[in-house]
């Protein structure tokens, strides 16, 4: 908003604006989402509608036609119905959706708290922070459940990034920040199977009093993860920026290390200089074992750091069980291999 009455306006409103728009943000994106969910489904022509969703279809309709001047709400029955009512569509036709999510509990108690939270944004009334946190929680927890339907393909995927940009290479779903982006605060989205129960949403990490602090965030919950950087405090203590936003460079990955069909969580750094991360780079490597009940999502013992490796080389290669580093001297390399639910030392050193 750049109006100039902007100035005559009280700043705790115009504060509370822009909570709000996030949160407007999230339930725009979720309810068409699952409109189109709905609509591109393989059994979308055999779905039952109730009599009271039917009724209200024709209704809006008919009201559309009588004021040309407004947007069209969509191409499809799907956008003149409610919310709410999306949770009775997906409930009425449970034997078509059955195979998408868990239980019919499991999306109607979520579509339930947006649809309360979707009713205070739709007349403008304000909603606190943990309101707004549950709206992102089950917007993230929704789209993930959906993007894991491989019949449906209407949400993207992270896509890796072309080999070469990546100082380790091998990962799945790799993304790359400077220290910069993560110190100023990063989200990275997880894409863990749906059949996994309780399943991590995303790893935030942002600078915290006095380093980068990461968490892994759950529907209920968050846990702080400690990976190993050895870093130089007196760098860390006086900010240089424009030293560390140049030379530092945070990437995150996937790749199942220990082939039991769940990827672990790779965390790693490299400085260029190594003034700043003391052994140029760093490789944590995090093991996730999925607890059995939600309410122990916050056990730090469901995460475990089974490697991290650290050495001044310009790349790293992930492949199979190993991670590889050349020396580039006369054919020595680094090299550690997950066996029997460890790492050893492979290397030729």
């Amino acid at each position: 908003m750049t109006e100039n009455t902007l100035s005559i306006l009280p700043a705790d409103l115009i504060q509370k604006a822009k909570k709000m728009s996030k949160a407007y943000e999230y339930l725009y994106c979720i309810e068409n989402l699952l409109r189109d969910f709905i609509d591109k489904h393989p059994n979308r022509i055999l779905l039952n509608f109730s009599s009271e969703v039917q009724k209200s279809i024709r209704v809006r309709k008919n009201e559309e036609q009588k004021h040309n001047w407004i947007s069209l709400r969509g191409n499809s029955d799907l956008f003149y119905i409610d919310f709410k009512d999306l949770a009775d569509v997906i409930s009425n036709n449970w034997d078509y959706f059955k195979d998408n999510f868990p239980s019919q509990i499991w999306i109607k108690a979520k579509l339930e708290d947006l649809t309360k939270i979707r009713n205070l944004i739709a007349h403008n009334s304000y909603i606190d922070s943990d309101d707004l946190s549950l709206a992102k929680v089950h917007f993230n927890t929704i789209a993930r459940q959906i993007s894991g339907n491989k019949n449906i393909c209407f949400v993207s995927q992270p896509t890796d990034n072309i080999v070469g940009n990546f100082f380790v290479e091998g990962l799945s779903k790799s993304k790359l920040w400077t220290y910069g982006q993560v110190s100023d605060g990063i989200e990275y989205l997880f894409y863990f199977p749906a059949t996994i129960d309780v399943a991590p949403i995303l790893l935030r990490a942002f600078y915290y009093q006095v380093s980068i602090a990461f968490y892994i965030v759950y529907e209920n919950c968050k846990i702080l993860l400690n990976p190993s950087f050895n870093t130089s405090r007196e760098y860390e203590e006086c900010k240089n920026l424009e030293f560390l936003n140049k030379n530092v460079q945070f990437q995150i990955g996937f790749h199942d290390i220990d082939k039991d069909g769940l990827e672990e969580l790779f965390i790693c750094a490299k400085d260029q200089t190594r003034e700043f991360i003391k052994d140029g780079m760093v490789i944590n490597v995090f093991k996730y074992y999925p607890p059995a009940f939600k309410r122990h999502s916050g056990r730090a013992e469901n995460w475990d750091l089974v490697g991290d490796f650290k050495c001044w080389e310009e790349k790293a290669y992930v492949k199979e069980s190993s991670i590889t580093i050349p020396r580039n001297l006369r054919g020595f390399y680094y090299e550690w291999t997950f066996v029997k639910g460890e790492f050893r030392d492979t290397g030729y050193h």
